[in-house]
């Protein structure tokens, strides 16, 4: 087995173990606000300079390799892909991020990456 296959194994692993740990409670939660959640997903991507990747295999491959190099979930290892590829900033509240992706991929806490930003003022 090659070097990507095995990470692609491990990630899928990981994947998986961290799908069971939900609870048929938190399921019923999600689905509950399954309507909710679509809304939400149509306005981000209404919003000026918002872009939607797709999750080719190539971002897959890279994402699995930095969940077993760094220790990632699924989701997480895929924004943290995703920021390494487009050469952006990951602005997260996870303290995972904040700490296994450092040198890896630039991190910045929300209130560190607003600061220095001037917010136009609304006129009434």
């Amino acid at each position: 087995m090659n070097a990507a296959a095995h990470c692609l194994n491990s990630f899928t692993e990981r994947l998986f173990r961290s799908s069971r740990r939900t609870s048929s409670w938190q399921k019923s939660q999600e689905r509950s606000d399954a309507a909710k959640a679509q809304a939400f997903a149509a306005a981000l991507s209404k919003l000026p300079n918002m872009f939607l990747i797709s999750l080719d295999s190539s971002l897959a491959e890279q994402a699995a390799i930095l969940a077993t190099q760094h220790g990632l979930r699924g989701a997480d290892s895929v924004y943290a892909a995703v920021a390494k590829k487009y050469d952006c900033i990951l602005i997260s509240l996870d303290k995972e991020h904040l700490t296994r992706l450092a040198g890896v991929v630039a991190v910045q806490r929300p209130e560190d990456a607003l600061k220095g930003i001037v917010l136009p003022r609304l006129t009434t």
